[in-house]
Parts: structure tokens; C-alpha cells; sequence
């Protein structure tokens, strides 16, 4: 499978920005007490940050992530791994 990139998930975020959806999981123990779920992705708008969010609430990159295709039964997307936590920005699947 072809490696996924940070320009990967830029291309991502602005073919899709309306529908996307995100979760986000805590690596830490006790920081959340249930399992995460997707919810509709809400813009950021600051352009100060903008490299770094892409745009996307919750979404906050650095240079040191791993990037990963998600695939689940509801949604597709990109995984995006690093010390702290895990996001995943994706759309839902049609049909």
C-alpha cells in the first residue's frame, strides 16, 4: 500500500472539508472514561495555525505523525498517530 504523507491528508481534508468527520483517542490512562466516537468535524479558522490544523478542529500536527489509512464498516479516512493521541479524519462510507 502506497505511504501516506502529510500532502496526502492536506488533499484529503480539502476534497472532503464538509463532510468530514472526526475521533480522537487519548493515549493517557483515566483522560477519557469511554471509548470515542466520530462526530461531525468543525472548522478552525485560525490562520495562524492553519498549517498545523489544516483547518480541522482537534487536528494538530507537528511533523512527527504517523500517518495510516482508516478503514472501518461506516467511515474511510486517514489515522493520524503520535505520542499523545490518535486522530482519525475520515468520511462516511455511501450506501
Amino acid at each position: 500500500m502506497k505511504e501516506i504523507t502529510k500532502n496526502n491528508l492536506k488533499c484529503f481534508v480539502e476534497n472532503n472539508r464538509k463532510k468530514l468527520y472526526i475521533k480522537i483517542k487519548w493515549k493517557y490512562k483515566n483522560l477519557e472514561e469511554v471509548e470515542p466516537i466520530f462526530h461531525k468535524a468543525e472548522e478552525d479558522l485560525r490562520k495562524y495555525y492553519f498549517e498545523n490544523t489544516l483547518g480541522v478542529a482537534g487536528c494538530y500536527i507537528t511533523g512527527d505523525e504517523i500517518f495510516s489509512y482508516y478503514e472501518s464498516n461506516e467511515y474511510n479516512g486517514i489515522q493520524i498517530d503520535d505520542i499523545c493521541k490518535t486522530v482519525i479524519i475520515a468520511i462516511k462510507k455511501k450506501g
